[in-house]
């Protein structure tokens, strides 16, 4: 990837999420998922944002560094890819919200998929796909055979 379209893509994704900051305020989350100033995530939740992260990086053929490129707080390629193996929790709602703009994810998906989506949000229901894909009881095979399927009969 060239230098001007790795800053294109940065730009744009970095103010995707300063604007998506407003609709998804940190402040605004669950009370009961926040410990101190960490929030908890399942193994479920992990899981789900997980795959939905690594298969939209994959859908869209880029490298981990290109990722990287497009999310100022994500610097190294071994962090985002132990996002993608559910290792690590993002540290904020802003890094959700940088990947989310990186692999042009719908506003809110990967949120979603964490338990993130504050209290009021007027988000959209998650997607067939999202559902599977947050399904911890599938494996990774199982997900692509059960998308394979679901797209075949929708068209």
């Amino acid at each position: 990837m060239s230098g001007a379209a790795a800053s294109g893509g940065a730009a744009p994704a970095a103010a995707r999420a300063a604007s998506l900051r407003h609709r998804l305020p940190a402040g605004r989350l669950d009370p009961r998922r926040v410990e101190g100033s960490r929030v908890r995530f399942t193994p479920a939740q992990l899981s789900g944002f997980a795959a939905r992260l690594s298969d939209a990086r994959a859908a869209l053929d880029l490298a981990r560094r290109e990722v990287c490129e497009r999310c100022p707080d994500v610097r190294d390629p071994q962090q985002l890819y132990n996002y993608e193996r559910g290792r690590r929790a993002p540290e904020s709602l802003d890094v959700v919200l940088q990947l989310e703009a990186a692999v042009e994810l719908a506003p809110g998906t990967l949120c979603r998929l964490l338990g993130l989506a504050p209290l009021d949000a007027d988000l959209a229901p998650p997607t067939t796909a999202d559902a599977i894909a947050a399904d911890a009881a599938l494996s990774r095979a199982a997900k692509a055979q059960l998308l394979s399927a679901y797209r075949a009969l929708t068209g």
